[in-house]
């Protein structure tokens, strides 16, 4: 009767043990597919970031006769801030 007993515990206790190592078994997928998620929204940002440093390049090189260069260069630094700014508060 004891053993019996003592067998029931275990495999009440091995259940136990079981349904917890699926549950966090399920959290670690989810926490995966988050990390995922939140590299694709880093990697696409990283790409705008680029995308912008080397347009405000371009712009930075072009000659302006009509003397609006400094204007345009500033509202292109003005945009790199921003960005930045978004940047970090996204992280």
């Amino acid at each position: 009767m004891f053993l019996q007993q003592q067998l029931q515990a275990h495999a009440v206790e091995r259940e136990q043990v079981l349904a917890v190592l699926n549950e966090k078994t399920r959290e670690n997928s989810q926490l995966r597919r988050d990390y995922q998620h939140i590299m694709d929204i880093a990697a696409g940002k990283e790409a705008v970031l680029l995308k912008v440093q080397q347009e405000n390049m371009r712009l930075s090189t072009m000659s302006d006769p009509s003397g609006s260069q400094e204007m345009f260069r500033e509202t292109i630094q003005n945009l790199s801030r921003i960005i930045r700014r978004t940047l970090r508060s996204t992280r």
